[in-house]
């Protein structure tokens, strides 16, 4: 158990392959509980809580090694479904209860324990859990005898280790995925010809793009720290719409305007103002985003044509 502790650990840490990693693990809970057949399937949350099982690596009796094809068990097409049918109404009630449940052939009428063509003498299956929450599911079967009493016990701190390292590579492959549409995001702030600033959520500036130094003059050294209103609005912004603004932002909502500002140079411009809040997955306001279009060709037309 020590070694598979070990192993276990090495291979979450040094293998990015989700594949190989439950593969190999499958392959050393098989040999350290003398099992003939097994699968181990991470447990994910659908609309209202619903668990989904996805298998992630299967030993079947057909091959004789581990299949590390992902299925959802509740795909009728997937090539093993068949082999796990008889089998759903245990790890069914795991799914539902969280507690592990060991089935012994004939001990449940009209429930048999079949996988594939074979009929198995035992089956256990056994939740995996991390912060009081179903991450994982092993399933384990015998042909020939049955498993020991206590064997969920013994087995308790490798599944404690599973469920911290499944939990801890999902957070990393979220990091990077939330890395990754940062980098697209940032890639096309900066290449769009419209200014984009990000701020706070108090309002204070984190960053701008290029489109913002070209249209204002302003690096973002310059204003990194702070509020926009501070240092572009001037003697002709209107004071309705500002304090249009104002409201919007303290009640942490986005707001569309025009607006009249000032540049470094003290040059005046008329700005498109799309503003949109920032909120993280459980709702809480991070900042708000500005996607400021220079418009102030399109106002001197627009008032020459009054003129005329």
């Amino acid at each position: 158990l020590g070694e598979v502790l070990v192993d276990t650990q090495a291979l979450f840490i040094r293998d990015a392959d989700r594949s190989s990693v439950f593969e190999n693990l499958l392959n050393q809970l098989l040999e350290l509980t003398e099992s003939d057949v097994g699968f181990l399937g991470e447990v994910y949350k659908l609309g209202d809580d619903f668990p989904s099982l996805q298998i992630q690596a299967i030993h079947g009796l057909q091959s004789h090694a581990p299949s590390t094809q992902s299925m959802d068990i509740a795909l009728e097409a997937d090539p093993f479904s068949e082999d796990l049918k008889s089998l759903q109404r245990v790890f069914a009630s795991v799914l539902s209860d969280g507690q592990p449940l060991l089935r012994e052939q004939g001990t449940s009428a009209g429930d048999e324990l079949v996988w594939g063509d074979a009929r198995l003498s035992a089956f256990l299956a056994v939740p995996i859990h991390h912060g009081g929450d179903l991450v994982a599911l092993l399933g384990v079967g015998k042909l020939r005898s049955t498993y020991e009493a206590g064997l969920t016990d013994f087995l308790r701190p490798l599944l404690v280790t599973i469920g911290q390292l499944i939990e801890a590579a999902r957070i990393q492959a979220e990091n990077t995925r939330i890395q990754r549409e940062l980098t697209r995001l940032s890639r096309v702030a900066s290449e769009t010809t419209n200014g984009v600033i990000i701020t706070n959520a108090r309002g204070e500036i984190d960053w701008v793009n290029d489109g913002f130094t070209r249209i204002t003059g302003y690096r973002l050294e310059e204003v990194r720290g702070l509020r926009p209103g501070h240092f572009l609005q001037g003697p002709d912004t209107d004071l309705g719409t500002v304090a249009h603004m104002r409201r919007s932002l303290r009640a942490g909502h986005g707001f569309r305007v025009d607006l009249l500002n000032y540049a470094k140079s003290g040059a005046p411009y008329w700005i498109d103002i799309s503003c949109n809040d920032l909120r993280d997955s459980a709702g809480v306001l991070q900042g708000f985003m500005a996607i400021e279009t220079d418009i102030t060709e399109s106002k001197r037309d627009e008032q020459a044509l009054i003129q005329a």
